[in-house]
């Protein structure tokens, strides 16, 4: 069970360990176990995205769950904000999303927020580990652990979980006809936020064309949504909207795409809040908080606007820890995970999009304009899949060759190399002025971090 949390939860092949039903049956008891141990309720809030393999994991978790003698409670398809919102606002509970957001459908994932909404701490999952692993390693015996025999947890549905997150997303930001006029294409991404964006904003008084919203259990996330924008810009442009907004498969990243067709990613969306709340006088510290991964150029804007940028390790559960640390209100990572501690504890999509848009219309002027101001370096990213990316970046000549990169920028750039927190894969993003030296050294390093990746295994 070693290195069962990733970044973001637990993320694996479903259907293969830690994935697999037997396994899952053991973390929803263990989950109840575990909230007994800290003196809290036996119930846990439950939703998934859109994917095959969600309702045969829910089903293991609540078998799980009812067999410590918990109570289930069931949201159906929901955004990953929604359930956070769910457990601290409506149930008061901690909840687990079945998602493994971003990646391909045969992914899956289990993300578990506390009762105040936040994500666990690294300390929560460290502990949860240790004892679910004392359970699988004493065996049977473990299930005289929890519910008497003959006594279990029954489930208890919850059917308007999307209606009452839409209405208490328009009431955190007074967004009840507040686009009225805007026409904008939605891209859902065949994930989550089928469930609630059309409504949330036609709500808002928008006109919305929709786009991959037909899941169908394998096409989340497929050329579609926050990965994949092209389909989002063509239409933008086809129908002469003034907005795209595109998600990802569990609704908590979100990137837009303006009257122009031009993509707006995370950085540029901190970029257009940050300076509107700065001007607004209710950035209450002038403190925003970014990755390593977020662009040079806007540690700079911000600079220029009296703003700091500080960084965190890259997952947003590790931008919120580090916004709490510096009481700062906004943070977020390029991949369009914002969170505004304001509205929200963890990154919200929806909530997003609807602020920016929101910015726009107090400005009475089209997104493409809101982007001025920001002049962003150019960068160069890749991804190079290896079976143990943390035994491949320890590699000596991986390190000289990241670290000659480092110093051929001569301070005007900055080169990183990561293993991923979700997938088997290194990720090395350089960024500098000169593209052709950019791409120089990518190269280099991601051709010597596949040769390493075929001897490690």
């Amino acid at each position: 069970m070693s290195g069962l949390f990733g970044t973001d939860g637990i993320r694996g092949i479903a259907n293969e360990p830690p994935l697999d039903p037997t396994t899952v049956v053991r973390i929803g008891q263990c989950l109840i176990w575990y909230q007994q141990r800290r003196g809290l309720a036996p119930r846990l809030l439950l939703a998934r995205d859109t994917r095959l393999s969600g309702p045969m994991l829910e089903a293991a978790l609540v078998a799980g769950i009812c067999a410590a003698g918990g109570e289930p409670l069931l949201a159906g398809i929901l955004p990953t904000p929604a359930l956070a919102r769910l457990a601290l606002q409506q149930c008061h509970c901690e909840g687990v999303m079945i998602s493994a957001s971003h990646n391909p459908w045969w992914y899956n994932g289990i993300k578990i927020v506390g009762a105040d909404g936040f994500k666990w701490s690294q300390q929560d999952e460290d502990d949860f580990e240790v004892l679910l692993r004392s359970i699988k390693e004493s065996g049977p015996e473990a299930s005289a652990t929890g519910a008497q025999p003959g006594h279990v947890g029954i489930p208890q549905p919850l059917p308007h979980a999307a209606e009452w997150y839409v209405t208490s997303l328009l009431q955190a930001l007074n967004g009840g006809g507040s686009l009225a006029g805007v026409r904008m294409v939605v891209d859902c991404a065949h994930g989550a936020a089928v469930t609630v964006a059309a409504e949330f904003f036609q709500r808002c008084g928008a006109a919305v064309t929709i786009l991959a919203a037909a899941p169908n259990g394998r096409n989340i996330n497929e050329n579609s949504g926050s990965l994949f924008p092209e389909g989002l810009r063509e239409a933008v442009i086809a129908h002469g909207s003034d907005v795209g907004v595109a998600f990802d498969g569990d609704a908590d990243r979100v990137v837009l795409v303006d009257e122009t067709g031009t993509l707006l990613d995370g950085d540029q969306i901190l970029w257009i809040l940050a300076r509107h709340l700065k001007e607004q006088g209710v950035l209450k510290r002038p403190v925003v908080v970014g990755t390593v991964m977020t662009n040079l150029g806007l540690e700079r804007s911000l600079a220029s606007c009296g703003i700091q940028l500080v960084r965190a390790s890259v997952g947003d559960r590790y931008v919120v820890e580090k916004m709490r640390q510096l009481q700062a209100q906004l943070g977020g990572e390029p991949s369009g995970h914002i969170v505004w501690l304001d509205h929200t504890t963890t990154a919200d999509g929806l909530l997003t999009a609807l602020a920016v848009l929101q910015v726009a219309v107090v400005r009475q002027c089209p997104l493409s304009r809101l982007r001025t101001g920001l002049e962003l370096f150019p960068q160069i990213q890749m991804n190079v899949e290896v079976a143990n990316p943390h035994d491949v970046l320890a590699d000596g000549e991986v390190q000289r060759l990241v670290q000659a990169a480092q110093q051929d920028l001569k301070g005007a750039g900055r080169v990183v190399a990561r293993a991923s927190g979700t997938e088997p894969l290194v990720r090395i993003l350089l960024e500098g002025e000169d593209v052709s030296t950019l791409r120089l050294w990518s190269d280099r390093i991601a051709s010597q971090v596949r040769s390493v990746g075929s001897k490690v295994k």
